[in-house]
């Protein structure tokens, strides 16, 4: 089935993990992929990847957090491809510091590319679509970290919880456009930044023990549910953020499987 004939999807932060196999299962599916990524080798190394699969793609260079990055990678995209048909806003930052110890530094990263980056490429992608008179689809990938959290991931967490909430209001006023907007909430998902639990027997039996279904997600059940979203199949859903946790949500942190 190839639901993204022709479509331009456009997968921020696709040089690797989630956000590759995101970009590969829109490609599979007949989309031309553009990979903007602040890592500009990986995004360029990606691309070519997919196009030994017979996927047309191209990567560059993009910081999410800064604006005039943004716009003129969506300048580029817009050059090749004349328009953009699905937005992933799959770019993310990650580290763990704890609240006192935190510099301005960190904080403001973590924001600039959560939230300001969704903003940016919700903005440019949006105007584009507006502009060509598309009907679109963008998806925000979030976190079950927007719903709790862990020592040091202060600044992740109201990333996260900021994209949920901007999920809703985009949808609203996007909407008039045949626009629509939403969000996708992965729980543990097995990529290199899970790599504490893979390694380790006894904290994977920990982390899985919380989770009905017993195990990680893999990036291509995360892919599957982001191209599910921006199809046709899902046209009457807009301003949703959908759990794809194993059921590890409806458990709740303090319950164990079998106890």
């Amino acid at each position: 089935m190839r639901r993204f004939e022709d479509k331009v999807v456009v997968v921020t932060g696709a040089a690797q993990g989630i956000g590759f196999a995101i970009a590969r299962r829109f490609g599979r599916e007949g989309a031309q992929v553009v990979i903007p990524d602040i890592n500009e080798k990986g995004a360029v190394e990606a691309a070519q990847t997919l196009e030994k699969e017979d996927i047309k793609a191209v990567g560059l260079y993009c910081d999410v957090a800064s604006k005039k990055s943004v716009d003129a990678a969506f300048a580029e995209a817009e050059k090749r491809f004349k328009t953009c048909h699905v937005l992933v806003n799959n770019a993310g930052a990650a580290s763990e510091t704890l609240l006192l110890d935190m510099t301005e530094e960190e904080w403001h990263h973590a924001i600039g590319v959560i939230l300001n980056g969704t903003f940016f490429c919700t903005q440019a992608a949006a105007r584009l679509m507006r502009k060509t008179g598309v009907a679109g689809a963008i998806v925000n990938i979030a976190s079950q970290g927007w719903r709790t959290s862990k020592p040091g991931r202060n600044h992740y967490s109201a990333g996260k919880a900021a994209v949920v909430q901007f999920t809703r209001s985009s949808a609203i006023d996007l909407a008039p456009y045949n626009i629509r907007v939403n969000a996708i909430s992965p729980g543990g998902v097995a990529t290199g930044m899970s790599t504490y639990l893979l390694d380790d027997p006894a904290k994977m039996a920990r982390y899985t023990s919380h989770v009905p279904l017993a195990r990680l997600g893999s990036v291509d059940e995360i892919a599957s549910v982001a191209a599910f979203l921006a199809s046709d199949d899902a046209s009457f859903m807009t301003a949703a953020n959908l759990d794809v946790d194993g059921g590890k949500n409806a458990l709740g942190s303090s319950l164990r499987i079998g106890a």
